[in-house]
């Protein structure tokens, strides 16, 4: 029972969410992951009020005049191909498809959602579960044709028929050099650490310490402490002393974190309004942060880091590779032939951020249907 209800952020990643609660289509909201890159970040840098899912919010006059022209586009019923089921790959098929176009998708995975997929397996990855949920019942409620576990090549979007070709295959992990085969299969790129099954080494060593760095290190560190029922079950019983608890809580159940970064700044690429909550976790857990790193040579015992003090020795039984993504095309020649017909969208196009890709999907349907 409440006189009145105040909702934030939501209302800017969905205006309609009180009119769809009432209406009983939950379903259809799309959720705020409180990632406050397009709307808290953007408004303490001074610029104009965004959101990273919801491509409209901060542009209402143009999404309005697109929605109009929706009802009586000359894009429905034309034939679209989307290749990856990624954020971007899934919300242009959207988009697409509530212009009329008939939307076929394709992802070589057996799963939709890309990197999101992988970093809800994290404890703090619910939202993450919750957009993705919205757009796998967005694309069933539009009758997106949806094939996973199929790989497209470029040959075969040469010789496709259909009137617009997107390409949303993402990207992975820049891989580490050949100088990785010493640590014998023991250097992985980051992403394989937020699996929900993987169980990292004593002693770990991420190189990198941008966002993917950073990101990685809190969640390892989350994982290896005390897990909170423990810490619940131990203060309510009064198992153990407050300083023990705090002790228990901060401890990475006895491993070892360390990031290694060549710039002087550890975390850049993380939005100021969230930067100091991970560099704070950082500090909690203990995670050691090694910046202006000058180079590093791996060797069968660990990581070599030079230092502007001297080299490091960095024992390690896990490596992580954490320096940033990588685009990855469908193999083949002249991926779609005629590029009048084929845009290349998300971290396929330029490894980016949630909002890039949303954005950039938006502005393909928009594009398409003004256009078509």
């Amino acid at each position: 029972s409440a006189d009145a209800v105040c909702v934030g952020r939501g209302l800017i990643a969905d205006p309609a969410f009180p009119r769809k609660v009432r209406d009983g289509a939950s379903k259809l909201i799309r959720p705020c992951i409180a990632c406050n890159q397009n709307c808290m970040d953007r408004v303490f840098s001074g610029a104009g009020l965004g959101c990273a899912l919801n491509a409209d919010a901060g542009r209402e006059s143009v999404a309005g005049r697109s929605r109009k022209q929706d009802a009586s586009a000359p894009a429905r019923g034309k034939r679209v191909r989307v290749v990856g089921g990624g954020i971007a790959g899934c919300e242009a098929a959207i988009r697409l498809a509530e212009s009329g176009c008939r939307v076929r998708l394709s992802e070589q995975a057996d799963v939709l959602g890309g990197h999101l997929r992988t970093a809800s397996a994290w404890d703090t990855g619910s939202l993450f579960k919750k957009f993705l949920a919205y757009q796998e019942h967005m694309l069933r409620r539009l009758c997106v044709d949806v094939e996973t576990g199929r790989s497209v090549t470029g040959g075969e979007l040469r010789d496709a028929r259909e009137d617009l070709i997107v390409i949303a295959t993402g990207s992975v992990v820049a891989p580490f050099g050949p100088e990785a085969k010493v640590f014998e299969g023991r250097a992985l790129p980051a992403t394989d650490a937020w699996a929900e099954g993987f169980i990292p080494g004593k002693d770990i060593v991420i190189i990198g310490g941008g966002a993917l760095g950073v990101e990685t290190a809190v969640m390892l560190a989350r994982r290896s402490a005390a897990s909170p029922e423990l810490i619940r079950f131990l203060t309510l019983h009064d198992a153990e002393s407050p300083e023990r608890i705090s002790e228990l809580a901060r401890r990475c159940g006895g491993r070892r974190i360390t990031v290694v970064e060549r710039s002087g700044r550890i975390g850049t690429g993380i939005g100021n309004s969230t930067r100091w909550i991970a560099m704070k976790l950082l500090r909690l857990y203990g995670v050691r942060l090694l910046a202006d790193t000058t180079g590093f040579r791996f060797t069968p015992q660990g990581v070599e880091a030079e230092t502007r003090d001297g080299v490091l020795m960095l024992e390690a039984d896990t490596i992580l590779a954490a320096a940033g993504f990588r685009s990855v095309l469908p193999r083949g020649p002249a991926v779609g032939g005629d590029p009048r017909r084929t845009v290349v969208i998300g971290d396929a196009d330029r490894p980016g951020g949630i909002g890039k890709a949303i954005a950039q999907a938006a502005a393909v349907a928009r594009g398409f249907v003004e256009n078509a």
